[in-house]
């Protein structure tokens, strides 16, 4: 086995307004991970955050670690700042890690021994969500023990894998090499679902794949997070931005053949089946639910496109909704179920 220290890793942490504390075991975690290492870096991008929580001020308060801080003076977005921290990092390898989550130390040291053994270009690792603020020693103990002893579940092409397999959109989920992004591939801005694009594409370059089975990533469930707000303007972005991506990658598959075909249509599938779902939960007002349907039709997404080994509950999904009627049908029933659930909860 070669020395696991072989590895370089640049680690991106994009921070908006994200409390001290957490920004703090975020960095701490990375920091106690890298430590076997032969060299890492750790890249904080500021978003213009209030005052009131000083991203710096955490910075500066851990000493002798490599971080590079950059502030960006106007809060520009997610995919601005992860682009800026990409065009900054110089290792071999990449992993991002969002600011108010952590890495689980000893595990994540296991994916540093597995990325040495395979020299893979991609590995996919398990996330595990957390509610509390406990640190990952805490968190380390509620993890099955079966999920070190088998490493590697998969090991092959990322369109082969992403052909047949769903894939988590988060890119914190991954680790990857600097060169399969090289100056060409970036996060779109201004989209609120910029990872299911940047993932899917990243899945497309990738020729040597590794999934495994080890959890190194706790993902906190914080009130308040982008992905945890859902007004209405905030509901029709995210509606708007997944039907943007989802038609952008079925137009990008007839570009391609073979696997790489097949991935990107399953993958713009997959998300307009998600689409169709999230308008029933969360869109209240018929009208909203068949103008969402209609733009579904108009960018060519409806009917939801064959996928090959898909299971029977999405079989059926795709032949009730490939009509308005039947989409229409779903939507009144999910609608009735949301109201008797409504009602009970409330006695």
């Amino acid at each position: 086995m070669k020395e696991r220290n072989e590895l370089s890793v640049s680690f991106i942490v994009p921070v908006y307004n994200v409390p001290r504390r957490l920004l703090q075991r975020c960095l701490l975690s990375i920091i106690r991970a890298a430590s076997v290492l032969k060299s890492y870096e750790i890249i904080v991008i500021d978003d213009g955050s209030d005052h009131l929580y000083s991203p710096a001020s955490v910075v500066e308060q851990i000493a002798g670690a490599p971080i590079c801080y950059v502030r960006n003076e106007v809060n520009e977005g997610l995919s601005v700042s992860r682009n800026i921290a990409l065009n900054l990092s110089k290792k071999e390898y990449v992993q991002f890690v969002d600011a108010d989550d952590f890495l689980i130390a000893s595990n994540e040291q296991q994916l540093f021994s597995l990325c040495v053994d395979t020299r893979a270009d991609l590995i996919a690792f398990r996330m595990k969500s957390v509610c509390t603020e406990d640190s990952d020693n805490t968190i380390l103990t509620n993890i099955p023990k079966h999920s070190l002893q088998k490493l590697v579940c998969y090991d092959g092409t990322g369109p082969d894998y992403a052909a047949h397999h769903n894939l988590c959109a988060s890119v914190c989920a991954y680790l990857f090499r600097r060169n399969l992004v090289a100056d060409t591939l970036r996060f779109t801005p201004g989209l609120l679902r910029e990872d299911e694009e940047f993932t899917t594409l990243l899945f497309l370059r990738t020729q040597h794949l590794v999934v495994t089975s080890i959890i190194c990533y706790a993902y906190y469930q914080r009130s308040g997070s982008i992905m945890q707000t859902r007004s209405d303007e905030h509901v029709m972005r995210l509606l708007n931005d997944a039907m943007l991506t989802a038609s952008k990658l079925s137009v990008l598959a007839n570009h391609y053949q073979g696997m790489q075909a097949a991935m990107l249509c399953r993958k713009s599938a997959m998300l307009t089946s998600d689409i169709l779902f999230n308008m029933m939960q969360w869109l209240p007002h018929y009208a909203d639910f068949r103008k969402g349907y209609k733009r579904l039709q108009e960018q060519n997404l409806l009917p939801i496109k064959y996928m090959k080994n898909s299971d029977v509950k999405h079989r059926v999904f795709r032949f009730i909704t490939s009509t308005l009627m039947g989409a229409s049908l779903c939507w009144v029933i999910y609608r009735l179920y949301a109201f008797c659930f409504s009602k009970q909860s409330k006695r």
